[in-house]
């Protein structure tokens, strides 16, 4: 909230600092849904260790587009497994392959 506020009077056009201020208004009359969704399951005792934060898949999804598009095409079994050995990179899991397991490095992790 506090980034939404310091943005009001910064816009260049009226209607979005219009639509902007409304946007806050509406997310004010709701706090508990900002609040970390990961506190919420500790408190009914869920381990939550390997969970992200809120808006981490947005960060992902525009990695997986980025690395799939730019006028690329792809078969569904391609775009399969290479989704698949993305996700494995980002989230540190093993990946096999017919020459046994993938060791990652360092540079190979996607952050």
């Amino acid at each position: 909230m506090v980034e939404l506020n310091s943005a009001v009077g910064t816009l260049e056009h009226e209607k979005k600092e219009e639509r902007l201020e409304a946007l806050i208004a509406q997310l004010s009359q709701y706090p508990e849904a900002l609040g970390d969704y990961r506190e919420k399951l500790k408190e009914k005792e869920i381990d939550t260790p390997g969970f992200r934060p809120m808006g981490s898949a947005e960060g992902t999804m525009r990695v997986f587009a980025k690395r799939l598009k730019n006028g690329r095409s792809w078969s569904k079994i391609g775009l399969d497994k290479f989704v698949a050995i993305m996700v494995a990179l980002k989230d540190n899991l093993e990946i096999n392959t017919l020459q046994g397991i993938l060791e990652q490095t360092p540079e190979q992790q996607i952050g």
